[in-house]
């Protein structure tokens, strides 16, 4: 797809659409706004991406689940995000830049809702302050936040979403990407590596780790089913035969009819690929029970304190692969921001931390490179055009589908209730490396 400025005609169109009831009064109209009604009743004013508006500051909105399982990583983004904006002075564009955090999940169960993920979506495109959009955390949530952030033409970006279903043709279904870009211009990128990268880390690591027979169980969701797939294709790519999979439904079910499936192919190695929440620390529990002497090997979503914390006995047979190496593989700009990172919060951030970090900075880059008073679809066009970019990661760039030039990964494991890293992976050569 075409990248840059949003048609305005077309993009009216797809948020008549998308923008539901409860965001904003029918007397919030502006001058040169778009206006949209919702439900016959209620129309909110939505600025076009391509006007200027008389504001005194911008807002960048985040939204990000602090609830349950995933509340320490969502707190690390959300810090780092504020680090990076206090360190630029909370200024881009010539203005003001405010962040607002917005929670995705809910209380009652610690799970990411999806009324509340669109509800946050349509809280930022309504806003006309509103110049970028970090979130959400898990690729599933993103495909409900995205169609409303592209039908504003509001740049959205994530820090933790891996599935390439969400930018890449070929990779999910027939009707992906298209089907998150109403408009049929692309507004969503990320500076973490997709799940092309992290399967073959996968694959890598079981390798290192002599897996023989390798069952793999997927949530069915947007990141779980696309890791799958890349399992699947990386593992036919390095000369890995994967055993039994099966696909469970954990709003439905406890996962045990998969896990047995699994286990009919007396696994040494069990890969889960799946988004976190609650229910995933008593399905990791069943797993363990079920095959006491099998390593289980999860993807970054489970890589925080909390699931370290509370996995018990799976513990010491648990790796998890995250794009976040151990502190000692980072750069100059690296150390510092860990270092800023405990002065200023305390302690040190999860491994999603970094990826907050240079998310802001990088969306800071872009409104910055847009001029004054920089319009959204301006912000958007200089989002595509990062090129080459030293940051706390490294050297990266973005391209035509959003996506990074970054490649790391590595693998964590958990030793006494916490997260240790383990060894640096190397997913092209579908081997680890013996760095440790």
């Amino acid at each position: 797809m075409t990248r840059g400025h949003l048609l305005p005609a077309l993009a009216a169109t797809a948020l008549l659409a998308l923008v539901a009831s409860g965001c904003g009064d029918d007397d919030n109209s502006t001058e040169n706004a778009r206006t949209t009604t919702v439900n016959r009743t209620t129309t909110v004013a939505v600025p076009s991406p391509t006007q200027k508006l008389k504001r005194d500051n911008l807002t960048v909105y985040l939204s990000q689940a602090f609830q349950g399982i995933s509340k320490p990583s969502a707190e690390s983004i959300r810090n780092s995000a504020q680090l990076a904006l206090e360190q630029a002075g909370a200024r881009a564009g010539g203005m003001r830049v405010d962040l607002v955090a917005l929670d995705d999940a809910l209380q009652s169960t610690g799970l990411t809702d999806r009324g509340a993920i669109e509800q946050n979506a349509r809280t930022a495109v309504t806003d006309p302050t509103a110049i970028a959009y970090i979130g959400d955390q898990g690729s599933g949530d993103t495909a409900f936040s995205l169609p409303i952030t592209n039908a504003a033409g509001l740049l959205h970006v994530s820090a933790t979403n891996t599935s390439p279903g969400l930018t890449q043709t070929g990779t999910l279904d027939k009707d992906a990407p298209g089907k998150f870009y109403p408009s049929g211009q692309r507004n969503y990128g990320r500076i973490v590596p997709t799940d092309k990268i992290q399967a073959g880390a996968q694959i890598a690591l079981a390798k290192t780790l002599n897996c023989r027979a390798i069952g793999v169980l997927n949530d069915g969701g947007v990141f779980g089913s696309g890791l799958a797939q890349q399992l699947v294709a990386q593992g036919r790519a390095g000369g890995v035969t994967l055993g039994r999979q099966a696909t469970i439904d954990l709003a439905k079910t406890d996962g045990s009819a998969g896990i047995r499936t699994v286990a009919t192919g007396a696994p040494d190695c069990v890969i889960y690929a799946g988004s976190a929440g609650e229910n995933v620390i008593a399905l990791w529990g069943r797993l363990h029970a079920a095959l006491p002497n099998a390593r289980l090997i999860g993807p970054d979503a489970l890589a925080n304190a909390e699931f370290a914390l509370r996995i018990g006995s799976a513990g010491p047979l648990t790796y998890l692969t995250t794009p976040t190496l151990a502190s000692k593989y980072f750069n100059e700009a690296g150390q510092d921001f860990l270092s800023t990172y405990g002065i200023r919060f305390g302690g040190v951030p999860d491994p999603s931390g970094i990826y907050g970090y240079e998310t802001m900075r990088a969306v800071l880059a872009a409104i910055n490179a847009a001029g004054r008073e920089p319009t959204r679809a301006q912000v958007v066009a200089q989002w595509f055009a990062l090129r080459n970019r030293q940051s706390s990661l490294g050297s990266y760039s973005i391209s035509a589908t959003g996506d990074s030039t970054l490649t790391t990964f590595g693998a964590y494991r958990v030793v006494d209730q916490a997260l240790v890293f383990y060894r640096v992976l190397d997913s092209r050569e579908g081997a680890a490396n013996t760095s440790g």
